[in-house]
C-alpha cells in the first residue's frame, strides 16, 4: 500500500501517551508525540518558543519570589516582584531604580512562604491584596518611584455577634437621626416606659472592649463610642431605629469585627458590580462580604440596596472559598466545587436579592484563576487538571466546565504552581509546574485549537505573569538557575526576537569583538548570534566574551533546543490498520515559514543556497517546501524528529510524506 499523506497542523499539541492507541480520532492526526521548547499558533504551525531577556536578579537568590501584574492601562503596566518582606517593580523590561541606581523597593507584609497564597484584584491605580494571616492590604501607585503598600484603611469592617450579647433589656434614648448621639441603657427587667428611676441591674453589662462595637436594635444600628458604666453606653446612630422601646434579651445583638488576628482574614478577593468582594477567612471559610456599592472600604451591613452584604454559602459539606472570579456572574471557587452567585434575575446583587447555585463539583487549588475570553480557567484541587468554566445566562446550557487537559493529562505531571494568560500576539496560557518545567496551552475555541507544549530551560521556572504593552502582551518569569556554582534567581522577559535564554543584546556602530554585560552568566557556556549568524559557543569570563571577528549586533544567552516528534501515521486500508505493519516513509516534504538551521532525524536540513560571497552573510530564511528523503522499513513506530538546535528562527507549517506499508 502506498499513500501520500499530509499533516496540515499541530492544533492538538503534545498528546498523552494514553492516547497512542486512539488513531481513530482527529486529535491524533493533529497531535504530536513531543513538542518541546515550541509553541503552536492558531493557524496550525509550530514555532520555536521565544527566548528570554535577562532583566535583573531577584533580591534573594536563595528564596522564592512571585511575580504579580499591575496594569493601569496598556502603556502603564508593571510587573511586581514580591519577595520575602519586600516589593520591587519592573516596567518595559527594566527594573525601577532610585536616583543612585539602586533598586526601588518598599516593605511588604508577606514572607516567601506566604506568597503562593496571596490573592489580589486591581481597580484603576489601586490594588487590594489578601492573605488569610494578614490584614487586607492596599497598594497604590502615586508616582513612578512613589508606591504605597499599607493595610487597607477600611471605614467599617464586617461585623457579627462574635461575643455573647448581655442577656439584658436594652433601652435606646432616641430613635433617629443618623449621626445623632444615643444612650443605650441595660436593665435586668423591662423598664417602665416613662420611669426616671434607674432600672434594676446586676451582673455583666457593657465593658470597655465594647468601644468600636456595633449594636443592632429595633431595626437600627448603633456604633458604640464610649462606655460610661456596666449600665450605660453612648453611641452614634448609623441606621435609624424604629422605636425607643426597650429590646428584650435575645432581640438585640452586640457585634464585633470578624476580621481579626484571632479569626484570620479573607483569602479571596475580586471587584464586582462596583463593590469590593472578599471571602474565605479561616473562621468564616464559606462567607462572602460585599462592600457598599461604590464605597470599597465600607462594609457596614444593612438592608438597603446599596448597603454592604454578608452571605454564607450553604452546602452539604464544608467548602472553603479559595477564589472569587467574575464573568457574567460572580463565581466562588471552593475546594469542593464551583458556585455561581446572582440576583436571580438581571438585577444587581443586593442584601435582599441573592441566588446561589452549585453547577460543578470539581474544586480548585490555590492558584489564581485567569480570564480567557468568555471563560475562567482554574486548576483543579489536585493541581493536575485545568478547567475552563463558562457562564452565559442567555444560552440554553448557561454554565459549562471543560477539562482542558483531558487529552494531555501528562502535561501537568507533578502539579501546577503558577499560571498566566497572554492574549497577544498569540493566545497562550502559561503554567509553571512543580519541577520547574513551563507548559504552554495555545487556545482558540473558534478554530478548535487546544495545543499543549513543554518549555525547558537551563534551570527551573518558578513564577510567571503577563502584562500588556503598546503592541503585545509581554510574559515575565522568575527562573532559578545555577550559575558559577551558585543558586540564583532571575527575572526574565520572553521575546520573539530572542533565540536564547537569560539573554543580553548589544550593538556597536564601529563593531566590536569583546562584549560585556554578562556577569549574570559568569562561567557559563553561551550561544552567540552575531549579525544574524551563529558563532561558536564561548565561556563567559569576567562578565564578557571575545569573538573571533568583529560584530555590530549580538545576542548572547543560554542554549536551548526545539524538538518535535511526530506520531506514527495511520492510514485506513481495506485490510485494516497500518500501525503494526512493515512500513516506511520513503519521502518527506516539510513546509517551512521563515526558517533556517533545522535538522530532521539528526541531519542538518540544507537550507543554504551556495553562491558568491554567501558564506559572509547570515543564512537566508527559507519559506516554502523542502524535500527530504527517508529510507528504511520500520515495524511499530515510524516517526520523524525535527529539531532546531541552533539559536535561529523556526516555523514548521506542514509535513507531506509518501508512506508505504505491507503486511509482511
Amino acid at each position: 500500500m502506498r499513500a501520500n499523506l499530509i499533516k496540515t497542523n499541530f492544533t492538538a499539541g503534545e498528546i498523552s501517551p494514553r492516547l497512542m492507541g486512539r488513531v481513530d480520532i482527529d486529535r491524533y492526526a493533529n497531535g504530536a508525540k513531543t513538542l518541546e521548547n515550541s509553541v503552536v499558533v492558531v493557524q496550525g504551525g509550530v514555532m520555536r518558543r521565544p527566548g528570554s531577556q535577562f532583566v535583573a536578579a531577584t533580591k534573594f537568590g536563595d528564596k522564592k519570589s512571585r511575580l504579580i501584574p499591575y496594569v493601569f492601562n496598556r502603556t502603564q503596566a508593571y510587573i511586581l516582584e514580591f519577595g520575602d518582606g519586600y516589593l520591587r517593580i519592573y516596567q518595559d523590561g527594566k527594573q525601577l531604580v532610585n536616583e543612585d541606581n539602586t533598586p526601588y523597593e518598599i516593605a511588604s507584609p508577606y514572607t516567601s512562604d506566604m506568597l503562593p497564597s496571596v490573592n489580589y484584584v486591581q481597580g484603576a491605580d489601586t490594588m487590594f491584596l489578601v492573605h488569610q494571616a494578614v490584614k487586607p492590604y492596599r497598594l497604590q501607585r502615586r508616582g513612578q518611584t512613589n508606591w504605597v503598600l499599607e493595610p487597607a484603611p477600611f471605614i467599617v469592617e464586617p461585623f457579627d455577634e462574635v461575643r455573647d450579647t448581655p442577656q439584658k433589656w436594652c433601652k435606646p434614648s432616641v430613635k433617629e437621626f443618623v449621626g445623632s448621639e444615643i444612650t443605650l441603657t441595660l436593665s435586668d427587667d423591662e423598664p417602665p416606659e416613662d420611669s426616671e428611676d434607674p432600672p434594676p441591674f446586676t451582673g455583666d453589662g457593657w465593658v470597655p472592649e465594647d468601644v468600636g462595637s456595633y449594636v443592632r436594635i429595633n431595626s437600627g444600628l448603633v456604633l458604640i463610642k464610649s462606655v460610661t458604666s456596666a449600665l450605660v453606653a453612648v453611641g452614634t446612630i448609623r441606621t435609624d431605629l424604629s422605636a425607643t422601646q426597650a429590646a428584650s434579651p435575645g432581640a438585640w445583638t452586640r457585634e464585633d469585627s470578624v476580621w481579626t488576628d484571632e479569626f484570620g482574614y479573607p483569602g479571596a478577593v475580586t471587584l464586582y458590580q462596583q463593590r469590593l468582594v472578599l471571602a474565605g477567612s479561616p473562621q468564616y471559610p464559606q462567607t462572602i462580604w460585599w462592600s457598599e456599592s461604590g464605597v470599597y472600604l465600607s462594609f457596614e451591613l444593612g438592608t438597603d440596596d446599596d448597603d454592604a452584604i454578608s452571605f454564607t454559602l450553604s452546602s452539604d459539606q464544608l467548602n472553603p472559598i479559595v477564589h472569587l472570579a467574575q464573568m457574567n456572574t460572580l463565581i466562588a471557587l471552593t475546594y469542593g466545587g464551583e458556585f455561581t452567585i446572582t440576583a436571580g434575575n438581571d438585577a444587581a446583587i443586593t442584601p435582599t436579592n441573592i441566588s446561589v447555585k452549585n453547577p460543578s463539583p470539581y474544586g480548585c487549588n490555590g492558584i489564581r484563576p485567569v480570564r480567557v475570553g468568555t471563560e475562567i480557567m482554574f486548576v483543579q484541587r489536585s493541581g493536575r487538571k485545568l478547567y475552563a468554566v463558562a457562564y452565559d445566562p442567555d444560552s440554553y446550557v448557561a454554565y459549562s466546565a471543560n477539562d482542558m487537559t483531558v487529552l494531555a493529562e501528562h502535561i501537568t505531571e507533578g502539579g501546577v504552581i503558577d499560571m498566566a494568560y497572554q492574549q497577544q500576539p498569540d493566545a497562550f496560557t502559561w503554567l509553571v509546574r512543580n519541577d520547574g518545567v513551563m507548559v504552554t496551552m495555545a487556545i482558540d475555541r473558534a478554530q478548535n485549537v487546544v495545543a499543549w507544549s513543554r518549555q525547558i530551560t537551563s534551570g527551573a521556572f518558578e513564577s510567571v505573569a503577563t502584562i500588556p504593552s503598546a503592541t503585545d502582551d509581554v510574559v515575565y518569569a522568575i527562573v532559578r538557575r545555577t550559575v558559577n556554582g551558585q543558586t540564583v534567581r532571575y527575572v526574565e522577559m520572553f521575546s520573539n526576537a530572542l533565540y536564547t535564554d537569560a539573554a543580553v543584546t548589544g550593538s556597536s556602530d564601529a563593531g566590536a569583538t569583546t562584549w560585556g554585560g554578562l556577569s549574570h552568566l559568569e562561567g557559563e557556556t553561551v550561544d552567540i548570534v552575531a549579525d544574524g549568524s551563529v558563532m561558536p559557543q564561548a565561556v563567559v569570563s569576567s562578565g564578557q566574551i571575545t569573538l573571533s571577528r568583529k560584530a555590530y549586533k549580538v545576542e548572547i544567552g543560554l542554549h536551548f533546543e526545539t524538538t518535535i516528534t511526530t506520531l506514527t501515521p495511520e492510514v485506513a486500508t481495506s485490510e485494516g490498520t497500518t500501525q503494526n505493519t512493515r512500513k516506511r516513509t520513503s519521502e518527506v516534504t516539510m513546509r517551512f515559514l521563515q526558517t533556517t538551521g533545522a535538522e530532521c532525524n539528526g541531519q542538518v536540513i540544507p537550507f543554504r543556497t551556495f553562491g558568491p560571497k554567501i558564506l559572509n552573510q547570515p543564512a537566508p530564511l527559507f519559506t516554502g517546501d523542502h524535500y527530504w528523503g527517508k529510507l528504511g522499513w520500520e515495524r511499530g513506530e515510524d516517526t520523524l524528529t525535527i529539531q532546531q538546535r541552533q539559536p535561529l528562527p523556526f516555523h514548521l507549517l506542514a509535513i507531506v510524506i509518501v508512506f508505504t506499508s505491507n503486511g509482511g
